[in-house]
C-alpha cells in the first residue's frame, strides 16, 4: 500500500485556489499561500483514478481552506490579546482613580496643578496662565484648558 503524501506550506491570507490537473492522475492545488500536490494514491498496488481522485482534490481544498481560516484564527486571537491588554489598561486607570482623587492636590503655593495629568498619569504639571485670548489655565502635557472665571486671582507676575 503505497501512498503520496501531500506537501502543505500555509501562510496568513486566504485566496482563490488553483486546481490544475499536472499528468495522468496528478493533482497540484495552489494558492499564493499554500501549494498541495500528489502523485496518484495507491491503494494495494491499483491507482486510484476517476471519483477517488475527485475525492482526494476535495480533501486537499479543504485542507487549504482550513488552514487559511487558522491563520485568520490566529490574527483574530492575537488583535483580542492586544485589547485585553488595552482593557486592563483602562481598568488598573479606573481602580487607581479614586485613590489619586483622595490625594490630588490643585494648588501648590500660587500653582496650579492640572487635574487630567494627575487622575490619568499620577504625574503634577503646572497649568500655564494665558491671559489673552481667553483668560484660561491651559496644560502642555494633555492639552486640558480651564477658563478663569474671575474668582481665580492671576498669578503674580
Amino acid at each position: 500500500m503505497q501512498q503520496v503524501a501531500p506537501t502543505i506550506s500555509v501562510s496568513a491570507n486566504p485566496c482563490p485556489l488553483s486546481v490544475r490537473k499536472i499528468g495522468q492522475g496528478h493533482a497540484l492545488i495552489s494558492s499564493k499561500f499554500l501549494r498541495l500536490s500528489a502523485g496518484p494514491t495507491r491503494t494495494r498496488g491499483v491507482a486510484m483514478q476517476g471519483f477517488a481522485a475527485k475525492l482526494v482534490i476535495r480533501a486537499k481544498e479543504k485542507a487549504l481552506a482550513q488552514a487559511a481560516h487558522g491563520e485568520t484564527l490566529r490574527n483574530q486571537i492575537a488583535e483580542t490579546y492586544k485589547s485585553l491588554a488595552e482593557l486592563s489598561e483602562h481598568l488598573k486607570a479606573s481602580d487607581m482613580a479614586a485613590e489619586r482623587l483622595k490625594i490630588y492636590k490643585p494648588k501648590y503655593g500660587s500653582d496650579y496643578s492640572c487635574p487630567i495629568c494627575w487622575q490619568e498619569r499620577g504625574a503634577i504639571k503646572w497649568l500655564l496662565f494665558v491671559e489673552e485670548p481667553d483668560h484660561a489655565y491651559h496644560c502642555k502635557i494633555c492639552g486640558f484648558k480651564e477658563a478663569d472665571d474671575g474668582q481665580l486671582k492671576k498669578p503674580a507676575t
